[in-house]
């Protein structure tokens, strides 16, 4: 009775201290006292400091253990001990202590294998541990005892005599007899549902529940929920430190990424690998990266003594239906894409497509999984799984089953590639395009290319036509379809920019090119693109010429156009501008009567038109060319075509006198042309805002503009534009007065541009020497 008075004392002491302590403050800040008792207002700080520490002194009293009087029952001690360290879960933990203190009766920590749920809840219950007295209890439900032998054990523990005739009702009451009116904390792990974790549960308000569980537990309305994330990569990264030490790692940084990438973040993941460097101290972080990076034995090497990723995995299929394990199964091969939520998911549609299995069924198949831990819901109808699940899932697959799953999952993108919302799924083509020439299953591979391929066209998706072209070269299985996708990989990778490579491959599917026909016409007017990119212009015009008369001579209409449209951007690049002219409305010609609705084709021709007609002093007729070639692209949803168009109207409006338009426009492209990656058009749209900003005399943004440009042509391989892109940021440094920086911009464009003498070269040449000769001589 004495420890409970002196608890009653401390309650009531720890209420009325903070009152007196605000009060203290209140008036040696300034406040007032009532009138009888204003004389003591000088002893206002005095008071503030013994009350303070008071304060403090009380609430280290406060946090030990209450002592027990002898004679009194026992108290169980049964928790593990905790791990060293908790790295990467400090918010989580701290907002769990808060939970505690506020009072909470029982907390469900949740999450899937490997996550961390059983580390946090013993950190937290070591903690708190101080504030229940009467005893900690502990089990783990993987032992596999049932409810009775539960309670059983934990009536032992709280010191009461247990009879063996007794049913499980009559041992539930005696465990909430037993625990009324003491503090004791109950931790339950690897708890398996909401209806083991219940009857253990204490019913006492002093008690404290915590329930690590892979299952979400959603009927469990008596607790708090407490979903654990995964770690983000820099917690993993310190988790990895805190086992071999914060020197280790940081002598190998990008093989600590490496490593934490390939385990997925997964905590116990990283523990297994920190405890196999930690005993290998000659084996660098790297060498263990480099083991984890082949998929096919990734899980093995995760094991260390009796830790396992695998066998951690293995426990909860295990646990599952058949139809629940084959969902799971054939989930494992599904290609997760960047649609719909953050992070890599899929949704219902393709999951119902792995499994055969009507939309509603599927889903509910998902949800299952969701509640074993299995899978993530990632948002309204997607979800995701884990890469080391996955390789699991994989492991545990068939070889029938992967094929049939794989057949079914090409069969469904196949008719979606030319949906609009596929745009997000382009992640998963590609991995789907792997898994297939992986497996040897060429003709499906390719069938799903020539799909994609299509819909990559009419979405102007370079990057992704050149990622999907270079494994449809994997994937040919007859020297013409080899040739087909050699090809389509070297245009696309002209279109991104990489000019040099992108000449070098389309040259080899020419000379591999059998026959005179229309194919073989298009693809010189490709090979005539990259060559103009590199400068070859009179080459250039030479394939594009010979483009021209083989379409004429098989009356290919279209065709003939699009080597007119080529002629006449060569033509204008070598200082011909009314030959262009005269080329560009030849092509536009042949091209306007196909169609009344909006031609993307037509568009093309009438903005190298508009250009040329700008060149040679038309600006009224080149706007309308360019007005017109906008509206084509814009109803086509071009985003290439319409950066290009945008940038044109800016050379108009520079052109008519309005530089502060012609900015508008050059920003507008850029932002137009970002949604596309690193392009050379993207390029040109940055060096275009830093030639209007140095026209409008903002030297400084027009050298972070073509330092942005200069930074994407080095992206995508260009060396002209490169050369070029150098000239002008030198001509921004010289009027800054950055000389050395530009001699050296400059120096660099010469080794670039040795041997190129093209009009744009020569222009950007004369620009900087005006900039040098109209700087003060004494700078």
């Amino acid at each position: 009775m004495r420890e409970r008075g002196v608890l009653v004392s401390l309650v009531i002491s720890s209420s009325l201290l903070p009152v007196a302590l605000g009060v203290a403050v209140n008036v040696a800040t300034g406040g007032t006292l009532p009138g009888p008792l204003s004389p003591l207002t000088a002893l206002a700080w005095p008071v503030v400091g013994v009350l303070t520490i008071t304060t403090a002194a009380l609430a280290v009293v406060q946090s030990r253990p209450v002592p027990r009087e002898p004679g009194t029952r026992p108290a169980p001690a049964d928790l593990p001990l905790p791990a060293a360290g908790l790295a990467g879960r400090d918010d989580e933990l701290s907002r769990l202590r808060v939970l505690v203190a506020g009072g909470v009766r029982a907390i469900a920590i949740t999450g899937q294998a490997g996550v961390g749920k059983s580390a946090l809840a013993l950190r937290l219950a070591a903690d708190v541990g101080g504030r229940f007295p009467d005893g900690h209890l502990f089990t783990d439900f993987g032992a596999g005892r049932t409810t009775a032998d539960l309670l059983a054990w934990f009536l032992t523990g709280l010191g009461e005599p247990v009879n063996a005739a007794l049913t499980e009702d009559q041992l539930l009451r005696q465990y909430r007899a037993a625990l009324a009116g003491r503090r004791v904390l109950v931790l339950l792990d690897d708890a398996p549902g909401t209806e083991a974790v219940r009857p253990l549960l204490p019913t006492a308000p002093e008690c404290l529940a915590i329930v690590a569980s892979r299952r979400p537990l959603a009927g469990l309305d008596e607790a708090v929920h407490f979903p654990v994330p995964a770690l983000t990569a820099g917690a993993a990264v310190n988790l990895l430190a805190a086992i071999v030490g914060a020197e280790r790692v940081s002598r190998d940084p990008a093989g600590a990424e490496a490593l934490v990438q390939a385990c997925g973040s997964l905590p116990l993941a990283v523990r297994i690998a920190g405890a196999r460097l930690a005993h290998r101290p000659g084996w660098s972080i790297t060498h263990l990266a480099e083991r984890l990076a082949d998929e096919r034995s990734r899980l093995d090497e995760l094991r260390a003594g009796d830790l396992a990723v695998r066998s951690s995995f293995q426990e909860t299929y295990d646990d599952l239906p058949e139809a629940d394990r084959q969902a799971f199964r054939r989930l494992g091969i599904v290609p997760a894409a960047t649609t719909g939520s953050p992070g890599r998911s899929f949704g219902v549609a393709t999951a119902a497509a792995a499994l055969g299995a009507p939309g509603r069924d599927a889903e509910a198949a998902l949800e299952r999984l969701v509640d074993s831990g299995l899978l993530e819901s990632s948002g309204p109808g997607r979800y995701r799984m884990h890469d080391l699940l996955r390789l699991f899932a994989t492991e545990c697959m068939t070889a029938g089953e992967r094929a049939d799953t794989l057949d079914r999952l090409i069969d469904h993108y196949v008719t979606l590639v030319d949906d609009d919302e596929l745009a997000g799924e382009r992640d998963a083509l590609l991995a789907l395009l792997d898994r297939a020439v992986d497996d040897g299953r060429r003709e499906s591979a390719w069938r799903l290319w020539k799909a994609t391929r299509r819909s990559a066209t009419l979405h102007a998706d370079y990057r992704f036509r050149v990622a999907a072209a270079g494994r449809a070269v994997r994937a040919a299985d007859d020297p013409r379809r080899h040739t087909d996708a050699l090809w389509e990989l070297g245009r696309a990778t002209d279109l991104v920019g990489g000019a040099v490579q992108a000449h070098a491959m389309l040259s080899e599917a020419l000379d591999r090119w059998a026959g005179e026909d229309a194919d073989r016409y298009l693809l010189l007017c490709h090979l005539a693109s990259a060559s103009d990119h590199l400068g070859r212009l009179d080459e250039a015009a030479e394939h594009a010429s010979a483009a021209r008369a083989g379409f004429a001579g098989l009356g290919d209409v279209e065709g003939e156009a699009h080597a007119l449209t080529k002629l006449g951007s060569i033509a204008l690049r070598t200082g011909r501008a009314p030959e262009a002219v005269s080329l560009a409305e030849q092509a536009v010609a042949l091209r306007r009567p196909r169609r009344d609705e909006p031609d993307s084709e037509l568009a093309w021709s009438l903005l190298e038109l508009g250009t040329a007609l700008l060149d040679t002093g038309s600006p009224e007729a080149a706007g309308a060319a360019f007005e017109e070639a906008l509206a084509h692209q814009r109803a086509h949803r071009n985003t290439r075509g319409e950066g290009r168009t945008l940038r044109a109207l800016g050379w108009l409006a520079d052109v008519n006198g309005r530089p502060a338009d012609a900015l508008a426009h050059y920003e507008e492209a850029v932002r137009v042309l970002a949604t596309m990656g690193p392009t050379v058009d993207y390029g040109l749209a940055h060096e275009s805002v830093g030639d209007s900003r140095l026209t409008l005399g903002d030297p400084e943004g027009a050298e972070d503009a073509y330092r942005k440009a200069v930074d994407i042509f080095v992206t995508v391989a260009n060396p002209v534009r490169l050369g070029i892109g150098l000239l002008k940021q030198a001509a921004a440094q010289v009027e800054l007065g950055r000389l050395r920086a530009a001699g050296e911009a400059e120096q660099r464009a010469a080794g670039i541009l040795a041997g190129v003498d093209i009009a744009e070269v020569r222009a950007a040449r004369d620009r900087l020497a005006a900039a040098r000769r109209s700087r003060p001589a004494s700078a």
